[in-house]
């Protein structure tokens, strides 16, 4: 089985973005993607209302990948580092050879298939996980 380690933070590229570790400088662009009722339709998440709980969300994912837990990315696009989403693996299971994917992107940026562009890197990197 092998071991999975997030430390040094996997930085993904693609032709269009950055996959790239939460930083405290995106909590504003993580608030606004959270704070936003067309995602957390889609995920079955409660829309944050206040930076308070967007913050405790940081410390519970940065303490994920810590623990080496999961992966959480932002997804930034190349050209101008605009916060677009995020993307994750966790409940990684490599006796199973299978993992959760979570991700969410800002509507103003749906449909112009960045988020398959993040997924098909995401997932080529998650194979390294499973012989």
């Amino acid at each position: 089985m092998n071991h999975i380690k997030f430390q040094p933070f996997p930085v993904l590229l693609t032709e269009r973005l950055t996959l790239r570790a939460l930083e405290d400088a995106d909590l504003p662009a993580l608030f606004q993607l959270k704070n936003d009722p067309k995602v957390s339709k889609y995920t079955s998440k409660t829309v944050h209302t206040s930076l308070d709980e967007t913050q405790a969300f940081m410390a519970k994912i940065l303490s994920g990948i810590e623990k080496n837990e999961s992966v959480y990315w932002v997804i930034e696009n190349k050209a101008d580092s605009t916060f677009l989403g995020t993307i994750c693996l966790w409940n990684m299971d490599l006796d199973e050879e299978m993992a959760d994917v979570g991700y969410e992107l800002l509507p103003a940026f749906w449909k112009q298939n960045y988020m398959s562009e993040a997924l098909e890197v995401v997932m080529n990197y998650s194979l390294m996980f499973f012989d």
